[in-house]
Parts: structure tokens; sequence; C-alpha cells
């Protein structure tokens, strides 16, 4: 995906290679909404985050240790998706979203998800049965249009203020910090990157925000 108007541009300093750029500014480091959106569900975006080896891994990977393994895909007994419960289980006082809104977001997922599947049904497809980072795509598009469409006042400022401590992060990294604030035209024009080479935007159109998984 190229970067976009909501993303940090490198300094221009000479030609570089392919590894000194990745090292020396990561394109995770320049995701402004995937932060943003970690930040939502309790995750610190710009703490250091080791996996059981003490391997440095993405803030993402933080959030989603619980649910990678495959043996968590499915829905539960109870109808909710394993993955729901994992997290639900350990909801962080931290996040902004409320444990009231996380199911809310869910059954919301569920219900789409019946649909699809049983037109799929219907056909004789497959149905369909989510990837943990799928899902995950899943509940931040339920995260954001909910905003969107509820509290795009809040949206905004949410934005723009962690905008302000995105910039300080990547100043004290010494990393250029010239990633414009977010406009009200800026907030229907999203990007999602999953880790399958997968694309899609809402709505269709140049995308000014990613959301990575």
């Amino acid at each position: 995906m190229a970067t976009t108007k909501k993303t940090a541009k490198p300094a221009s300093t000479g030609k570089k290679t392919k590894t000194a750029t990745k090292t020396a500014d990561p394109f995770i480091f320049k995701l402004v909404l995937n932060a943003w959106m970690i930040e939502q569900f309790g995750i610190d975006p710009f703490a250091d985050h080791k996996d059981a080896d003490g391997r440095t891994i993405p803030p993402i990977r933080r959030l989603a240790h619980a649910i990678i393994d495959e043996e968590k895909e499915g829905l539960h007994e109870d109808g909710r998706h394993r993955f729901f419960r994992e997290l639900n289980a350990n909801w962080p006082a931290s996040a902004t979203v409320s444990a009231a809104e996380f199911a809310g977001y869910e059954d919301n997922i569920l219900a789409h998800t019946k649909a699809l599947n049983d037109r799929r049904q219907v056909s004789g497809k497959r149905r369909i049965v989510w990837k943990y980072f799928q899902w995950l795509s899943l509940m931040f598009a339920e995260r954001y249009l909910d905003l969107f469409f509820h509290q795009p006042t809040q949206l905004l400022d949410s934005l723009n203020e962690f905008l302000i401590r995105f910039n300080q992060w990547r100043a004290e990294k010494g990393l250029p910090t010239t990633v414009e604030p977010f406009t009200v035209a800026d907030l229907n024009r999203l990007c999602f990157q999953n880790e399958v080479p997968y694309v899609f935007r809402l709505p269709t159109g140049r995308p000014h925000a990613a959301i990575s998984c």
C-alpha cells in the first residue's frame, strides 16, 4: 500500500538502501490511525512490547497475542466468536472502548457474518470462518464507523489529540513529524490492509488514513 496523507513523510537525505530505510523509519511507525485504533482497545502504541521469547513485537501483535492460534477460530458454544471471549475475559481498564461497546461490535459482526453465510449456503459456497486479523479488522471498522456516524466531532478531536502525541513520539526518535492534522473531509476515507495481500477501501477513492493488522 502506498504511503498516504495521514502517514509521516520520510525526510529526503539522498539514496538509501532498503535495509537502511527500514531501520531508520519502519512503515509501522508511520500509521497514525493504526496506532490510534490500537490505543482505543487498551494497548499503548508507543511502548516497547515483547513476546514470550523477549523479541520485540509491534503493538498490534500485543493486542492479538491471545487469539492468534487457529484453535481460537470459530464460534464458542454461546454463539460468540472465541476471539471475543479471549479478549473480553481480560478487557483492559485502559481501553477507551467500553466492554459494552465491545460486545455490541461483536454482535454486529455476528449478524453480518450470519447474513453472508446464509447467502453463501444457498449458493453452495463454504461458510466464512474469520482469521484473527480479519476479525480484528472488522472490530476496528465497527469502532471507527460507530464514532464516524454517531460522534464525528469526538472522533476528529480524538484523532488530532492523538496526533500531537504521535508527533512527539516520532520527534523523540529523531523521525520526521510532518503529519498534518485531520480534517472533517479526511474522516470518510480509509484504507484497510491485512496480513494477506488483500486491500479494500471504504469508500472507494484515495485513502487518507490506514488501519493495518
